[in-house]
């Protein structure tokens, strides 16, 4: 893709292109095309299926920043997401285990594109608690710099949220990835992104 991946956009924005702040609604673009697409394989695609391994490295960006989810590859591939038909009543039941493990890992994408940092799964959701305290200095040293004092703090508490519901340690408390598009797609709609 001629935009990299994301890891790189957040991680590395020096090393294969130019320097570039991103800004909160190519963040946001970004953000609902994530949710969009993986909303679509967990919702309406005709196999089911799920990634298990979605990060930031394999969300690749196109020439307009659109996202792209990769390494969806052959089902028998180790390294590939899982695609399966559910047929019987166990398997529907274990595909939304599984589907919730992706919300888990887009919540961690989000809070990336949020804050440019990796965040630890043993601290995840502690840390989501400190910066979702608007009344903590927390909050401003937690999001990256270039966001702040922008007008955009609504709307990021806003994601916060929902990346504090995608990353509850309690799978069958987080919501499906076609709820999570909806609350992103209220932000999305404010920059044309429906």
């Amino acid at each position: 893709m001629s935009n990299g991946n994301l890891y790189d956009w957040l991680h590395h924005p020096a090393q294969g292109h130019e320097v570039m702040i991103m800004e909160w609604p190519l963040r946001v673009k970004i953000a609902v095309g994530i949710a969009r697409g993986l909303a679509w394989l967990h919702h309406n695609c005709n196999l089911k299926t799920v990634h298990l391994n979605l990060n930031s490295n394999c969300i690749l960006l196109d020439q307009n920043f659109e996202p792209k989810i990769s390494n969806l590859m052959d089902p028998n591939h180790p390294n590939s997401s899982r695609i399966k038909r559910a047929i019987s009543g166990d398997e529907i039941q274990e595909m939304d285990g599984l589907e919730k493990e992706d919300v888990y890992r887009f919540g961690i994408v989000l809070l990336e594109l949020i804050t440019l940092k990796e965040p630890s799964p043993m601290t995840l959701v502690e840390w989501v608690g400190q910066l979702l305290s608007s009344a903590s200095a927390g909050f401003y040293h937690g999001i990256d710099g270039s966001l702040v004092g922008k007008g955009f703090n609504c709307e990021i508490i806003r994601f916060l949220r929902v990346v504090a519901e995608c990353v509850q340690p309690f799978p069958d408390e987080r919501p499906t990835m076609l709820q999570v598009q909806q609350k992103l797609i209220v932000v999305g709609d404010r920059y044309g992104l429906t």
